[in-house]
């Protein structure tokens, strides 16, 4: 008996079919999701919302090394003779600014830049008003902030809904994608004008570094102590990685969102040092998966956390495949 070439091939595909289906439905507690194939841009979702994120703006040299700068979300970056270059020197002439900015909870989660800090005493949630990153050149070269003139930043109170009193200024520490923030010591005011803005603007001013800077309050919980949370994926859209998924918690009552670490076998978690007083409090768990091919899958889960260590359960059912649109949309109504 022989069979034709297109029979064969027929065999062939039903065979390799077979076997994956056998591997696949013999996995310990997963369930397998396949979504359309139909992506073809590079990267992941996370890199394509920082850098859609990302502004480049001109600024002129307003006298003496002075600039000002607004951003699409109104931002306003007030320079006044502060900037230097490698040698030290102040900066005049024209700069180019780059500018982020991250005001909701749907852009901490997207540009994966949470609201955690470190503190003297171990790990704090914050409530933000606010993160940007900013960053100024002049002929490529990367800018400083001197030790004369002043590096002014304000930001709109209208962009939350967080109270406009009490905040304090935070510089942020890049580790990997996310950002840990650390207090600078610098209150933050609420002025009425600020540069002519018909709308109060909190400000600070910035006097250690540029880069990541934040708005916050210190959270305040009053719950049970909580050591970790953790939470596990039963689920197999794709191979699940650092970089390819974002799992994390966000407060319903707070402008806040962080992200939980991956430690392999469909598992994020986070341990903080001392514990938190997170017990009872009830929380938005989200998990966004990126597999690279086709949509996002997209779980979101309200749940309220139980000490000492909390772990939640996401499956399947949990999930719902998105497009980046979608998904943005989404998250804007945590």
């Amino acid at each position: 008996m022989y069979f034709k070439k297109t029979q064969l091939s027929y065999l062939l595909g039903l065979l390799i079919t077979c076997s994956l289906m056998f591997f696949a439905c013999n996995k310990d507690n997963m369930q397998t999701v396949e979504p359309e194939v139909d992506k073809t841009t590079e990267g992941t979702i996370f890199t394509r919302a920082l850098e859609n994120n990302t502004q480049w703006i001109e600024a002129a040299d307003q006298g003496d090394g002075t600039y000002y700068v607004t951003g699409e979300q109104g931002t306003i970056i007030d320079i006044r003779g502060a900037l230097v270059d490698r040698n030290g020197e102040k900066v005049t002439g024209p700069i180019k600014v780059e500018l982020v900015e991250i005001y909701s909870a749907s852009d901490m989660i997207l540009n994966r830049k949470q609201t955690l800090a470190e503190t003297e005493t171990g790990q704090a949630i914050l409530e933000s008003g606010g993160e940007v990153y900013v960053q100024a050149y002049q002929n490529g070269e990367q800018l400083t902030l001197g030790d004369d003139g002043e590096f002014h930043l304000m930001m709109p109170t209208d962009n939350t809904t967080t109270s406009p009193e009490g905040m304090e200024l935070f510089y942020g520490e890049e580790r990997g994608e996310q950002v840990i923030w650390h207090a600078a010591g610098v209150p933050v005011t609420v002025v009425e004008n600020g540069m002519q803005r018909s709308h109060p603007m909190y400000h600070a001013i910035v006097e250690q570094t540029l880069g990541w800077l934040n708005f916050d309050f210190f959270g305040n919980f009053q719950g049970e102590l909580v050591e970790c949370i953790t939470v596990v994926i039963e689920c197999d859209f794709c191979e699940i990685t650092e970089d390819n998924s974002v799992v994390g918690i966000h407060f319903p009552t707070l402008n806040s969102a962080f992200e939980l670490q991956y430690i392999g076998n469909n598992t994020f978690q986070v341990c903080l040092e001392g514990g938190m007083p997170l017990g009872g409090v009830t929380v938005d768990f989200f998990a966004i998966i990126d597999c690279g091919e086709g949509p996002v899958a997209v779980a979101i889960k309200t749940s309220t956390i139980t000490p000492p260590n909390h772990v939640e359960v996401l499956t399947c059912d949990d999930f719902q495949f998105m497009d980046e649109h979608e998904v943005a949309e989404t998250l804007s109504n945590l």
